[in-house]
C-alpha cells in the first residue's frame, strides 16, 4: 500500500490468487480545455455518467503530489475515488472532492459555483513508482 495525505490518495494491491481483471490504461495529465468523462456515484446514483472538461491545473510549491485538476465535469459527495477518464478511455484521474462557493460564504447563501477537484495521472503515477 502507498498513500499521499497531500494528495488525498491511497493506492492498494490486492491479491487476485492468479486470477485476472481487465484494467483501463493510464493516461498523461490533461491541458486545461480537454474532454473528461466520469463514472461515480453520487449520494447512491450508481455508475453514474457525466462528461466536461478540464477546467484548469493547480500545482502548489509542494510539487507534483500537490497537483489538482479541476473539472466541469459534475460530481457530488460519495463520489470520492471515482475514475476521470480522457476521450481515449486512459484514466486521467480521481475524484476527490468540492468545494462550493456562494455570494455570502459565512451563510452559505446563494450558491454562485462548485469547483470540482481532483487526483491528476501524474500524481497517481508518482505514487505508484515509489
Amino acid at each position: 500500500m502507498s498513500y499521499s495525505k497531500e494528495a488525498d490518495i491511497d493506492i492498494l494491491k490486492a491479491n487476485l490468487n492468479g486470477k485476472k481483471i481487465a484494467a483501463n490504461p493510464i493516461g498523461t495529465d490533461l491541458k486545461a480545455g480537454s474532454d473528461v468523462f466520469v463514472i461515480s456515484h453520487p449520494r447512491d446514483y450508481f455508475y453514474y455518467y457525466t462528461s466536461g472538461r478540464v477546467a484548469c491545473m493547480t500545482e502548489s510549491n509542494a510539487g507534483i503530489m500537490s497537483r489538482k485538476m479541476e473539472t466541469t465535469a459534475d460530481y457530488a459527495a460519495g463520489s470520492s475515488g471515482g475514475p476521470i477518464f480522457d476521450n481515449k478511455g486512459n484514466i486521467a484521474g480521481i475524484v476527490s472532492l468540492t468545494r462550493s462557493f456562494y455570494y455570502n460564504q459565512a451563510e452559505q447563501k446563494n450558491l454562485q459555483m462548485v469547483i470540482k477537484e481532483a487526483i491528476p495521472v501524474s500524481a497517481i503515477k508518482n505514487l505508484i513508482q515509489h
